[in-house]
């Protein structure tokens, strides 16, 4: 709001006082998703002007053809006296650059009622001056060059009653062919939204947690913002303007809680209001290059309001393009802006749109353990498969698909203090109301701190501007890497390519990569790195990283902006005699196994491993147990009666009841069956297990599950779990990581050595959920100084572990209400179903991802530790030895 306070003034001292109003009828424009949160949430200031003065500025910005020469247009409205007193006085523009230096030898000037060019025909009463500028240093995301621009008003006898300053950028955004171009040049806008928020101090922003948003904005390659859903901060498009980020800037309209939503949207009554939130905004920022589109707002149905608004933002500013999502491609948008499709909609929708380019103004609901599928998006967009494992495999280019904004930045959460005052994040209805919806604010790929979610790695990899991958023809044949530039505007000559050879995850060798010149969105093709002969039967993987040359504003030089990991043919194996079982023993109420210091013990009456020691110490802490469940990810609640957490619900698998049907001993093997259902459910699983221990202390454990047809289409798991002693708490593992990820969620984590403490795996979302897991797990040891359990697979594995059980995830609100627990659970899963991400409120698990009943068989292996390096033992006794 702005007040001229002239008339209100004594000499002296004055107070100001400010009542500010929750609520009013302009509340009903401002249904967004987020805190309500009353108050003065920005700055106050008082400005002094005199008489005659500068009521406004306008700058525009036109290239010719070629973008070689600019028409600098300003546009200076004067205020404080009548048009014939206006016309004596003059309008002196200068422009200067980012050292300070003046550009025109002649500045521009202009007075008011003067005869002006096209593009300010539609300004009235105004000074309009321009000039052309050759050659000069263009604006965009990746090269944000300003200028300094700096605008007097001169009174009869040339004496400068006042002056004013802005930065400018040399900035052209237009469609053509029907993709959205800056500069000439396509763009894809690799984007999140962005509501206005601090844990602390709510929705007012300091200008070190705007700078810290921006820094950690660029590190994880994001090039494009929408201020969702109201216009931001000033302070925010200076700071964007300066350091490079795309802006959609957005009314601060949104009535997606009246129903029909269109209600006002098509009410006469309610236009001046809409279309003076649209004429504020757009008149407080039209002078940001970093403004590339103007948004009429967000969920609020589609009417003629929206269309008188549009027609404003089109006729009052032609250099950019309008944004609207709720009129489903209507006549109001200038582009295609859907809401969360899933990737075959999107393609879909773009193929039957030639005229405008398809950017999803959001996508990919990031609530708590989210995002998956994240890379089926990025595929279509980058237009080849991201899959790094053999050959650039490439899709149909369609250069309309320029991209989308992540739903959203980070979490919404309040820091709130239990009894014991531990800090945890608050949400919707902690504090008694029932507005917010819960955990529907919540949607972040940052926490509150800006700490990263793992979901931020995985948009900072699919969000990577430079890609390599092997050229078609074979690894192990011609030998090139393909590296790609994914950038519009800047080559790859400030940064440094590296290379790393992994065998068994363990880095075997390194070295540089001679980069060829490569042009932004160009590819060029390079030799692939001279590797050592592998030992045999290792896996190989070979590791590309594009680090900065020098610091820059969000990263330290040798910064890695973008990697990928290119699998090799495996060595050749070396046949190996599998050790030989040893037979089993009856001692009273079990069966024992033994083989050296190993002992293995089974519970003749349950049929489950309740032991299993290497030189008298115990290495796990419970029986042994199928796990079919796990605590809900907030996708999995998304849909209601149709959630997979109903499904689960009603087929009881929260509950299971396991009853042992048979344990017998045969031949070297001990086998165990059960059935295992939810009390009062039909459905359920038939399970075998087969135990064997063999003479060198490797416990085989074969597992055969049936899961009823009749069961929900997508289980949550089929796998172990058990809990292991306290102690062993360092964990270590050769799969992917180091950073959670889950079959749907993978492609930002390597396949590699890692190693964390069991405190360090969980993953703290604000809704206590399933998290931590691993995935592509070869084997995991949890141990303690040397001493432990190692567990491998006949096939990859999705691995967790946890200081507390999976039903403490369940029960718990918050991150101070689970418990810990005096043991570790470990969680061996052979098949686990992704997280989804395209939507949160329908079950969005892609097929692929799902883990449908049927029958399952898979193989674990337990080895004790005492001191051995896990990867050799996995190496010799597991890999090798089946």
């Amino acid at each position: 709001a702005e007040f001229d306070l002239t008339p209100h003034l004594v000499r002296g001292r004055n107070l100001l006082a400010v009542r500010v109003y929750r609520w009013s009828h302009g509340s009903l424009l401002e249904d967004q998703d987020m805190w309500r949160l009353a108050g003065i949430q920005r700055g106050v200031h008082l400005l002094s002007k005199p008489r005659v003065r500068i009521a406004d500025v306008k700058v525009v910005t036109l290239p010719d053809e070629r973008f070689e020469h600019w028409t600098l247009g300003v546009a200076t409205r004067l205020a404080g006296a009548a048009n014939s007193e206006l016309a004596k006085y003059v309008v002196v523009a200068q422009l200067h650059d980012h050292a300070g230096k003046a550009l025109f030898d002649q500045p521009l000037s202009a007075s008011p009622g003067a005869s002006k060019p096209a593009w300010a025909q539609s300004l009235d009463d105004q000074a309009v001056a321009e000039r052309t500028v050759a050659g000069p240093a263009r604006w965009t995301a990746e090269t944000p060059n300003l200028y300094r621009l700096t605008v007097e008003l001169r009174d009869a006898d040339g004496t400068v009653v006042e002056a004013e300053t802005c930065r400018i950028g040399f900035r052209h955004v237009a469609l053509k062919d029907g993709v959205l171009r800056v500069n000439g040049e396509r763009v894809v806008f690799t984007g999140v939204n962005r509501h206005e928020f601090d844990a602390e101090r709510g929705k007012t922003i300091g200008h070190e947690q705007m700078l810290a948003d921006i820094r950690m904005m660029k590190r994880g390659n994001i090039n494009a913002v929408r201020l969702s859903h109201y216009p931001n901060d000033e302070r925010w498009y200076d700071l964007c303007d300066e350091h490079g980020l795309y802006l959609i800037d957005e009314a601060n309209i949104e009535t997606h809680g009246l129903k029909p939503w269109e209600r006002l949207a098509k009410d006469p009554e309610w236009a001046g209001a809409m279309l003076a939130r649209l004429t504020r905004m757009i008149e407080r920022d039209k002078n940001h290059p970093s403004i590339v589109i103007w948004s009429l707002g967000n969920e609020s149905g589609y009417g003629p309001n929206h269309d008188a608004m549009a027609q404003w933002a089109r006729r009052m500013d032609p250099t950019r393009v309008v944004h609207y999502e709720s009129c489903y491609g209507g006549p109001a948008t200038d582009i295609l802006c859907p809401m969360y499709p899933v990737p075959a909609r999107m393609a879909d929708w773009s193929a039957r749109d030639h005229t405008r380019p398809m950017i999803m103004c959001e996508y990919s609901h990031a609530m708590g353990n989210s995002c998956g599928n994240l890379h089926l998006y990025w595929e279509l967009i980058w237009g080849s498969k991201l899959d790094t494992s053999i050959t650039w495999e490439k899709l149909e280019a369609n250069p309309r698909l320029q991209g989308g904004f992540i739903w959203d930045w980070a979490d919404q959460g309040i820091r709130v203090h239990a009894a014991d005052g531990r800090a945890y994040w608050a949400y919707g209805g902690d504090f008694g109301e029932t507005v917010h919806d819960a955990t529907f604010c919540n949607n972040g790929i940052v926490f509150p701190d800006r700490s990263p979610h793992p979901a931020y790695v995985e948009a900072q990899w699919c969000y990577q501007k430079v890609a390599a991958r092997w050229v078609l023809g074979g690894i192990d044949g011609n030998r090139e890497i393909e590296v790609r530039n994914r950038n519009s505007f800047v080559s790859l000559d400030d940064l440094r390519a590296t290379w790393r050879l992994l065998h068994d995850g363990v880095e075997a060798a390194s070295g540089g990569l001679a980069l060829p010149k490569v042009a932004a969105t160009c590819a060029v093709r390079i030799a692939a790195p001279a590797l050592p002969t592998p030992p045999a039967g290792v896996e190989r993987h070979l590791v590309i990283e594009f680090a900065q040359l020098a610091k820059s504003f969000s990263a330290e030089a040798g910064f890695v902006v973008a990697r990928d990991q290119l699998d090799l043919s495996p060595a050749p194996s070396v046949a190996r005699v599998a050790a030989t079982p040893v037979a089993p023993t009856t001692r009273d109420d079990a069966i024992e196994l033994t083989a050296g210091d190993v002992r293995a013990r089974i519970d003749r009456a349950r049929g489950v491993l309740t032991s299993f020691t290497r030189k008298g110490i115990e290495l796990i802490a419970s029986p042994v147990r199928h796990q079919f469940w796990r605590a809900y990810v907030d996708n999995d609640r998304g849909g209601g009666a149709t959630s997979y957490a109903t499904q689960w619900d009603k087929a009881g698998l929260d509950r299971l009841v396991e009853r042992p049907l048979a344990c017998a001993i045969d031949g070297a093997t001990v086998r165990a069956r059960h059935r295992l259902a939810g009390e009062g459910c039909a459905v359920g699983f038939d399970t075998e297990i087969a135990y064997a221990l063999r003479s060198d202390g490797a416990l085989v454990i074969d597992v055969a599950v049936a899961a009823d047809p009749l069961l929900p289409a997508n289980l949550p798991r089929i796998g172990l779990c058990w809990d292991v002693p306290e102690r062993f708490a360092d964990a270590a593992w050769f799969g992917r990581g180091p950073h959670e990820n889950y079959p749907d969620r993978i492609s930002s984590a390597f396949v590699g050595r890692h190693a964390l403490p069991v405190d360090e795996l969980a993953v703290p979302y604000i809704h206590p959920t399933e998290n931590g897991g691993r995935g592509d797990v070869r084997w995991w040891a949890l141990a303690d100084r040397g001493v432990g359990l190692l567990v491998g697979g006949d096939a990859p594995l999705q691995v967790s572990a946890h200081r507390c059980a999976t039903a403490d995830w369940q029960a718990a609100k918050h991150t101070v209400d689970v418990p810990r627990r005096q043991a570790i659970t470990l969680s061996v899963d052979h098949r686990h179903s992704g997280v989804g991400g395209d939507v949160g409120w329908q079950p969005c698990v892609h097929p692929p991802f799902q883990v449908h009943p049927g029958r399952f068989r898979y193989r674990l292996v337990l080895v004790g530790l005492a001191g051995e390096e896990p990867g050799a033992v996995w190496r010799e006794r597991i890999a090798n030895g089946w």
